[in-house]
């Protein structure tokens, strides 16, 4: 058993600690910090006691007087600092292990744009979307949500440009009589969200019958012009991401991307004839990615509950 201090030191909902140059502690959005005086104590495993004695509490914010401050008592172990600095080295290495599969994952993601913006990038005419593409908005009303029926997908659905159908809603075919009056999806149309995350597509695949959901937009291509594949890689390039960002920046308040906005969204199109073989280039690229984008993350994740399991082991000890 080993003797300890108490600590009182406040901190914000968001419970996030910073360490800043081994010598003091700052929480988020409150100007406190904790500076180490006694060399008994490791600032570094302070760190992690705090750390793990966060994640252990919870707080009723509507008793607080201030709900965004929280005052409250750490019980804060101190062993030999040999003891300490073992502890240290231990959940470094977890957490410096996070840190370059995360630097690893950002990395790729960087490259495959990066190849994908310089194939998409071949010369060609610069369109509008509203030139390429039949615009048709969703419908403004929520839908009256079914058990099973047909497909309504909405912006959660559209990952990558694909549907993923592994979370849907349903509605039955009166409702969706309703959902279809403007237009009624069909093979290789595009679904874009306008609603956060701004900017996700999909394409229905064949054979597929489904409807809009709110702030879902459809986009039927032009096949004089672009081919739909290619144009699901323009839609996901840098280029126009970029687009996005600079309306989403001007109109901070909004929630949504605004049909007109997306009607001048301008790109480059290069002749039909190319597009078909910089979309397999680029798709064959997809499938090599494939397995480090969902790989990497599911790591990543991995280590991190490897990290804090290990992490509160360390840190348990007998109070005297």
């Amino acid at each position: 058993m080993f003797d300890d201090e108490r600590i009182t030191w406040s901190i914000d909902g968001g419970g996030k600690l910073f360490y800043r140059n081994g010598l003091k502690y700052s929480v988020t959005n409150v100007g406190g910090w904790i500076k180490v005086l006694d060399r008994k104590l490791s600032t570094k495993f302070l760190y992690y006691v705090l750390i793990d004695q966060w994640t252990q509490k919870s707080f009723d914010y509507t008793k607080k007087a201030h709900p965004s401050i929280i005052r409250d008592e750490y019980i804060v172990p101190l062993p030999p600092i040999e003891v300490q600095n073992e502890i240290v080295r231990i959940l470094n290495n977890f957490t410096g292990l996070i840190s370059e599969l995360t630097a690893e994952l950002t990395a790729r993601q960087k490259q495959y744009g990066y190849y994908q913006d310089l194939l998409l990038a071949r010369d060609g005419k610069e369109y509008t979307l509203d030139e390429v593409c039949q615009i048709v908005d969703c419908p403004h009303t929520s839908p009256k949500w079914k058990e099973t029926g047909v497909p309504v997908i909405r912006n959660y659905n559209l990952v990558n440009g694909i549907i993923d159908t592994s979370k849907l809603s349903y509605v039955d075919e009166q409702e969706y009589a309703a959902r279809v009056k403007r237009i009624v999806p069909q093979e290789n149309d595009i679904l874009f969200s306008r609603e956060a995350p701004i900017g996700n597509v999909g394409i229905i695949p064949a054979n597929f019958k489904c409807c809009q959901g709110q702030r879902v937009v459809l986009l039927r291509p032009n096949p004089q012009i672009v081919m739909p594949q290619f144009l699901i890689y323009v839609l996901q390039s840098e280029a126009v991401k970029e687009q996005i960002n600079r309306v989403e920046k001007i109109g901070s308040t909004v929630s949504n991307f605004n049909i007109s906005d997306l009607k001048k969204l301008k790109f480059s199109i290069p002749p039909i004839e190319y597009q078909d073989e910089i979309s397999k280039k680029l798709e064959a690229f997809s499938r090599i990615c494939a397995d480090i984008f969902s790989g990497l993350p599911a790591e990543i994740a991995a280590r991190q509950k490897q990290y804090e399991y290990y992490r509160n082991k360390l840190l348990s000890f007998t109070e005297r």
